[in-house]
Order: structure tokens, then sequence, then C-alpha cells
């Protein structure tokens, strides 16, 4: 890969950190949303899907840009937000986990100077 490539391909792994560092932004207000809604399994599908929709793109494309932790923290959550449990036990584990979506992605946005 000639040095244009890399430059190109390093400047949208840029990009791409910039938007999921945005897009991370949702994940505190759709756990805080699923925990509120533990009760009402119906009414807590919507938040559950965009978690897991949001964690299988960042854990996709995380792995194309070379960012293996991201992308491994994103497998994480993808799987738990996929099985749909609600109990409190699973939310712990989901809060959990978006947490440290969160830090790798920020770590990671250190590691480009984007935070």
């Amino acid at each position: 890969m000639d040095e244009r490539m890399k430059l190109q391909l390093q400047q949208i792994g840029t990009r791409y950190l910039r938007r999921t560092l945005e897009e991370l932004e949702e994940l505190p207000p759709l756990v805080a949303e699923l925990r509120r809604r533990s009760g009402e399994a119906l009414a807590a599908v919507a938040p559950m899907k965009r978690i897991e929709g949001l964690a299988h793109r960042i854990y996709g494309s995380g792995a194309m840009f070379g960012f293996e932790e991201l992308s491994a923290r994103a497998h994480d959550l993808e799987q738990l937000a996929a099985a749909g449990k609600l109990d409190a036990q699973c939310l712990r584990q989901l809060s959990a986990c978006a947490d440290a979506l969160q830090d790798a992605a920020r770590t990671a946005g250190r590691s480009r100077g984007v935070v």
C-alpha cells in the first residue's frame, strides 16, 4: 500500500472515530431508558434495537480500521443487546459494556488526536 493510500485510510479512520464518539453519546440515555422500562418488554424493544444496531456498526467498522479494542467492546455490547434480556443482572452487564465501549472509543480517539 502506498503512502497516499495509507494517509487516506488514516483520514477515513479518524472521521469514523469522530462520528463514533458522537453516536456513542446516545448510549447513556438509551441505557437509562432501558432501566426505566425494564418491566415493559415491548416498550424496551426500540432502545435495545438501537443499542444493538449502533454496536454492530461500530464492531464491523472498528475492525476494518484497525481499532481492535473498540471493535471487541462493541461486539460484547451487540451480543448483550441481541439477547434482549431486561433483568437487573443483564442491565448491569449492558451498562458496563456500554461504559467499556465508550472508554475504548475515547482511548482510540486520543490515539488519533480526536479527543
